[in-house]
């Protein structure tokens, strides 16, 4: 879909599919950015927790899993964050919905929180 949308060449959608590149995106202040080049999702998801636990969390927001379509891979990152001592098993999950789920691919999963 990153391809498809424009966000990436042919050749570079061909490597990242090939070698199993899953891009880890922020969206701060506005800018959508990719932070992170993971190798698979289990590595996607270790990035994920580890990149947020060096943030400065607002506890007073909630954190949301978010995904497209499917959640296994939601509740795969939510079972590692458990594993990893996180307090995330109430939080809820949220589907993106089919505007954004067209743009970013069935199968997406993330994490929304707000920091300090």
């Amino acid at each position: 879909n990153l391809y498809r949308g424009g966000r990436l060449t042919k050749a570079a959608a061909g490597i990242g599919e090939l070698a199993n590149l899953k891009p880890v995106v922020t969206l701060e202040k506005g800018k959508v950015a990719v932070c992170y080049k993971a190798l698979g999702k289990n590595k996607a998801c270790s990035h994920i927790i580890k990149h947020y636990s060096e943030l400065d969390i607002d506890t007073d927001y909630p954190l949301y899993f978010i995904y497209a379509k499917d959640n296994s891979n939601t509740e795969m990152l939510r079972n590692k964050m458990i594993a990893a001592g996180l307090d995330v098993a109430d939080c809820p999950s949220y589907n993106l919905g089919p505007v954004l789920g067209t743009h970013v691919g069935v199968g997406v999963f993330g994490i929304a929180y707000v920091t300090h």
